[in-house]
């Protein structure tokens, strides 16, 4: 009987130590899944500063070098976006030929050219009038 006493109380040990075990894991899950969280959060802080630098460089025409790069690239790519949804609609409506005019230009290109090739970007700084 000695012997089913002492492998009973293994397996009890062993079944304790799973289970401790167990819930540490849940443990360092749940400590991940807060993490994550948090690095969520602070990406949509960085998106929201990122997006409040780019309005507002594009309503005071200045943009500062270190930016500048990519202002071009978030226009290209809303040109893009833009293009693409003059498309759809066309193909929605039937009118694959009409072109229609953008309702509103992007700040900061200050010539067609530049829009069209997506290669080049110029800068339309206001000028205040004295």
């Amino acid at each position: 009987m000695n012997f089913f006493d002492d492998l009973g109380k293994q397996a009890a040990k062993v079944a304790n130590a799973a289970a401790h075990k167990s819930a540490e894991v849940i443990e360092v899950s749940k400590m991940k899944l807060a993490v994550k969280t948090e690095e969520g959060k602070i990406d949509d802080l960085y998106l929201k500063v990122g997006e409040a630098i780019y309005l507002q460089c594009a309503a005071d025409g200045d943009v500062p070098d270190y930016v500048k790069d990519d202002c071009v690239e978030i226009y290209n790519r809303k040109q893009v976006i833009d293009d693409l949804n003059e498309k759809i609609q066309q193909i929605k409506s039937g009118n694959q030929g009409e072109e229609k005019e953008r309702a509103e230009e992007d700040p900061f290109v200050a010539e067609e050219e530049s829009a069209k090739t997506h290669t080049e970007f110029t800068i339309s700084v206001k000028k205040e009038e004295e």
